[in-house]
């Protein structure tokens, strides 16, 4: 299960960051089935343009059947998020960037692991299928200059002691989406001011 995981992962991610090889070598250890979600942390470094608000990073768990790639469960929810200086393990934003670390809120933990319970009653009822793990940028803000490109990175911890792992990275997030997502992006990017 953690290597269909991993995979679609890398296949799947988010449909607009790529995996970077250590988010990968990570996400064959992690579980994104078992793992309690309030121990999972995450981090993100966007554009110095964009500011978060304070729910502005999700994170989304899915499962499609193989046999006619029917969504069978998903769940999205959206991180309590803080703007932060730097991350355990030396990880800071880049010049041009803003760092920001995220955690479950209490409800939001409880929605990710009904999502858990659910796929992993699928696959003890033998149904196959591909599942998928994702973060994605959910509100923010650049007031009335959305940049041309959107830089992206993004970091998990899979338990309170852990180091920060790199997760995905993508020069431009607009570039990965297709038009319309991109678009709907940058008019979410000024709306939400």
């Amino acid at each position: 299960m953690r290597i269909a995981f991993a995979a679609a992962l890398l296949t799947c991610l988010t449909g607009c960051a790529g995996l970077t090889p250590q988010g990968l070598l990570q996400a064959m250890r992690f579980d994104p089935l078992t793992t309690d979600p309030t121990v999972i942390e995450v981090a993100a470094a966007l554009d110095e343009a964009v500011e978060l608000s304070a729910d502005g990073l999700q994170i989304a768990i899915s499962f499609n059947a193989d046999e006619d790639g029917a969504l069978l469960v998903s769940e999205v929810v959206a991180l309590e998020v803080t703007e932060t200086l730097s991350l355990p393990g030396d990880i800071r934003a880049a010049e041009d960037q803003r760092l920001w670390r995220a955690r479950f809120p209490d409800e939001g933990a409880a929605r990710f692991s009904a999502a858990q319970a659910a796929i992993l009653e699928l696959r003890e009822a033998d149904v196959q299928g591909t599942g998928s793990l994702s973060i994605t940028v959910g509100q923010g803000c650049t007031g009335d200059r959305v940049p041309d490109t959107l830089s992206f990175r993004s970091w998990l911890r899979m338990d309170a002691g852990g180091a920060f792992i790199p997760f995905s990275r993508s020069d431009d997030l607009f570039a990965l989406m297709d038009e319309a997502e991109a678009e709907a992006l940058r008019r979410q990017l000024t709306a939400s001011c």
